[in-house]
């Protein structure tokens, strides 16, 4: 969980993490196949298995015209809203 200063910087938060979300993964996987032993590389697999099973969201309460003020500032709300239902 990360709880943000603002409600705009947790959707670049969210951008963020979603950038590099990829990377992560593939290092996990390398880290998996270059295992010294069994019991690193199950570990490594149990690790790699949370991590896809895990969903991030952004989760912030509703505005006014928030639509409007998350596009000034280049970031898009709607696709949080439709994930949480809240569209």
């Amino acid at each position: 969980m990360f709880v943000a200063l603002d409600k705009p910087t947790a959707v670049r938060m969210y951008d963020l993490v979603q950038h590099y979300w990829p990377q992560y993964l593939a290092e996990l996987q390398q880290r998996i196949d270059n295992a010294n032993d069994q019991q690193q590389e199950l570990k490594l697999k149990r690790q790699l298995k949370r991590v896809t099973e895990t969903e991030v969201c952004v989760v912030v309460s509703g505005e006014q015209n928030e639509v409007k003020k998350f596009a000034k500032l280049g970031l898009d709300i709607e696709s949080h809203r439709k994930k949480n239902g809240a569209a």
